[in-house]
């Protein structure tokens, strides 16, 4: 268990100071002293914790960066509105290099 280092009787004193009188004041060092700081986050952590996470930004951009470029890099498909022959409805041909029905002129 770590404890807390503080000057007790500048402590006191500044309380003193602020109205508290000397069993109050001591009481409140006393309180202090026995404050477990093993829970309290030191500077270090938090550095440790904002390297991690930036560490983690970077990778997650750096892996959505690429997979963009993948994206831009890779072959489109090209849509097209092509008529089917059989019903008034349209179908969407994904592939541009091929016909989605046989026989049938595209747009």
């Amino acid at each position: 268990m770590q404890t807390l280092l503080l000057d007790t009787n500048s402590v006191i004193k500044k309380l003193e100071q602020r109205g508290f009188s000397r069993a109050q004041a001591e009481g409140i060092t006393d309180a202090l002293k026995k404050l477990d700081a093993s829970s309290l986050v030191t500077k270090t952590d938090l550095e440790l914790a904002l390297a991690k996470a930036t560490m983690m930004i970077i990778t997650w951009m750096t892996g959505a960066l690429l997979a963009q470029g993948a994206l831009v890099v890779a072959p489109h498909p090209v849509l097209q509105i092509v008529p089917n022959s059989d019903s008034l409805s349209d179908e969407i041909c994904i592939d541009c290099r091929a016909l989605c029905v046989e026989g049938s002129t595209r747009w």
